[in-house]
């Protein structure tokens, strides 16, 4: 369950902006791909769209041409996947870009970070290189392909000096295709689906996942609470003794599936270090009457369980009161990871009379995965564990 601040997202383009950057309340980074049929060559620069979000390509125009002795030119955000064009009749080129996620704290959180990555003869030859965003240093001035090397030019973003250039040599480069990218292996998820890693109430997961294409015409699938569930508890927010540390909400809910319904707690952190809920039953009276002053402190010291804190780990042993919440982390049985309770997110739902939470986590490592996860009073049932294949670069 998150809430944002909406209003930082929209402010903080204009404040990292540097001059070859102009003030603007919204900016889109983009690519432009020129491929030069008669001189196999593929020209990549960066532009941004201003106050106004960039309207998406016709997606056919990143597809490859029919003709390879056609030119072709095609524009690349974040979200519209890769592009394909010739550099010669037999030797293509890929390129996409990728963009991480804006955050309302932390310096340049607003301005995220836009990469590029670029296959020649399904080779990578350049993987997710810096462009933009994150307040850069350097931006990307333009890259040249041809079948023999990959021209890189860069420019300071804070001033007007020359742009530099790196060369790399076909020879230098990677020689065995990419298979990540490029899969020889027939009906793998495409990135932006959802597979299933293991589902024990298959109605549940499938009614999980919203199969959907964003503005450019690549999946997007979205993971979230049933539609019957949703918009339903812990949805009075409030600020708590000390609104800087986070925000708390509360609902009669029934957390571990004991059959009664009991006060419960959330505190949602939402800072650069802790970016996270945790639920709490009530400690008692005292902290219910004193809501909504109460502090995530009266919290720890005083529950007698702690989603999903009393089931994780900190460092080799069970979370206890004596350790830091946000070093702990949770384990799955059916699935290989651990996640870091700091950044972790839980949203708690009914489903056909039984209490769930749905997790997913802002840790890059992480963030393709989502788990619903029945509490019980002395752990957990893992109902669902989904994994949104991401892009590679």
């Amino acid at each position: 369950m998150r809430f944002l601040c909406v209003f930082a997202l929209l402010g903080c383009a204009a404040l990292c902006a540097g001059p070859r950057t102009a003030a603007a309340d919204y900016v889109v980074y983009y690519a432009t791909v020129s491929c030069d049929a008669a001189q196999h060559t593929a020209t990549i620069t960066l532009g941004q769209s201003e106050s106004e979000p960039r309207p998406p390509e016709p997606p056919e125009n990143r597809r490859l041409n029919a003709d390879p002795t056609q030119d072709q030119s095609f524009e690349l955000q974040g979200a519209s996947g890769p592009g394909d064009c010739h550099l010669t009749p037999d030797i293509l080129l890929r390129a996409k870009v990728g963009e991480g996620h804006a955050m309302p704290y932390g310096m340049c959180g607003a301005d995220p970070a836009v990469w590029l990555s670029v296959w020649v003869d399904q080779r990578k030859w350049l993987s997710a290189f810096h462009i933009a965003g994150s307040c850069a240093e350097e931006v990307l001035s333009k890259i040249v392909v041809t079948p023999d090397e990959i021209r890189t030019c860069t420019w300071p973003a804070e001033s007007h000096d020359p742009e530099t250039c790196t060369v790399k040599k076909a020879a230098e480069l990677p020689a065995d295709v990419d298979y990540d990218e490029f899969s020889a292996v027939a009906g793998q998820n495409p990135p932006g689906t959802v597979k299933v890693e293991y589902a024990e109430d298959t109605e549940l997961c499938n009614a999980v996942v919203t199969r959907q294409d964003n503005e450019f015409g690549q999946p997007d699938w979205q993971v979230d609470v049933p539609n019957d569930a949703k918009g339903k508890l812990f949805i009075d927010y409030q600020g708590g003794l000390y609104e800087y540390s986070g925000g708390f909400t509360h609902d009669l809910f029934d957390i571990d599936n004991s059959g009664t319904p009991r006060m419960i707690y959330g505190f949602h952190p939402s800072n650069h270090a802790n970016d996270a809920d945790m639920y709490f039953l009530s400690p008692g009276a005292a902290v219910d009457q004193a809501w909504p002053k109460i502090s995530e402190k009266m919290l720890y010291a005083g529950s007698a369980y702690i989603f999903p804190l009393s089931f994780g780990k900190c460092g080799n042993h069970p979370c206890g009161p004596a350790d830091d919440p946000e070093e702990g982390a949770i384990g799955f049985r059916h699935y290989p990871i651990e996640i870091r309770f700091r950044y972790l997110h839980e949203t708690p739902f009914v489903w056909r009379g039984a209490s769930y939470f749905l997790l997913n986590s802002m840790d890059s490592d992480a963030e393709h995965l989502y788990a619903v996860l029945k509490p019980n009073p002395k752990g957990f049932d893992e109902t669902c564990i989904l994994n949104k294949v991401p892009e590679t670069y």
